[in-house]
């Protein structure tokens, strides 16, 4: 019994987390979390953003010291949402609430995660979808635009994708045969929608003058690196377009699950939707594409 007592506690105290972990500081339970996850570039720049612009003071602080801190946590969040915007605000809740819950994994003895008993910034929903008369202004500009700029503007229309989305497209993203375009750099994970008869026309015609590249719009060294000057123009932001894009997918009636497909949405929030195989949606959702394609035509009078 005294061996076997002996041999327990041996193995007990190899399986206990080592205590001086628990004197992690913020900084390096960021770099922790960032180095075990698989995250996109600018979610990375964005957690690193938040701690180093709006909490860099913390950063050397232990992270217990940070979570037992619950005023200093809140007036933190307050005070940069009163200087820096709603949005930086809820970058930083964010950021600190995963790294706590990252480290409470480790150290399930950890105090209880202060942005779990404080309100999470809200954002007020951009109403930012463009009605007949401003798509018609944005049109008469749109239309007199050297051919790159004309084609990059118009498939953010008729894709509904984010600007950074069209931007990275290469040629072998874009699939004529099938006509669907598979948008490789995409907020959550990569996802491909079904390519409308009037963007694979207007796709097609730009290919046959652009310049020799893999890319689609071509910079000096790779894709256009940012994206193309709309407000010099007098253009709204492109993501309105994507605003655009899904409430003209409600005004004909699409269905939810086909508006998730066509905007590369994920399945994730529900059980229900969770059991959707999304690959299986898109040809059903080709017909939505057109249906989108053929509202546009009608209020811009293409021919």
């Amino acid at each position: 019994m005294a061996a076997a007592r002996r041999e327990a506690q041996r193995v007990w105290s190899a399986l206990r987390p080592d205590s001086s972990g628990e004197r992690w500081t913020l900084a390096q339970a960021l770099e922790q979390y960032l180095a075990e996850r698989e995250l996109r570039p600018k979610t990375i720049k964005n957690y690193r953003g938040a701690l180093y612009r709006y909490a860099k003071d913390w950063l050397r602080r232990p992270v217990e010291s940070v979570m037992l801190d619950r005023v200093g946590v809140r007036s933190r969040i307050l005070h940069v949402q009163r200087e820096h915007g709603v949005g930086a605000a809820r970058l930083l809740y964010c950021t600190l609430s995963v790294l706590f819950r990252y480290y409470r994994r480790y150290f399930p003895a950890a105090p209880e995660p202060p942005t779990a008993v404080i309100a999470k910034p809200r954002c007020a929903p951009r109403d930012s979808a463009l009605d007949a008369h401003a798509l018609r202004r944005w049109w008469s500009i749109v239309d007199n635009l050297p051919a790159k700029e004309r084609t990059y503007w118009l498939t953010v229309l008729l894709t509904g994708a984010r600007c950074s989305s069209v931007l990275a497209l290469r040629w072998e993203d874009v699939d004529f045969e099938r006509r669907t375009i598979r948008f490789s750099t995409a907020k959550t994970k990569p996802y491909s929608v079904p390519m409308s008869t009037r963007l694979a026309v207007v796709l097609l015609e730009w290919r046959t003058v652009s310049p020799p590249s893999e890319w689609v719009f071509p910079g000096r060294n790779g894709p256009i690196a940012v994206p193309f000057a709309g407000r010099r123009r007098g253009l709204p932001e492109a993501h309105s377009l994507r605003h655009t894009f899904r409430t003209t997918l409600a005004a004909l009636g699409a269905p939810m699950e086909i508006a998730m497909v066509l905007l590369g949405h994920s399945f994730g929030g529900s059980v229900s939707l969770g059991y959707v195989t999304v690959n299986l949606l898109l040809e059903p959702a080709r017909e939505w594409a057109e249906k989108v394609a053929a509202y546009y035509a009608e209020i811009l009078q293409w021919q």
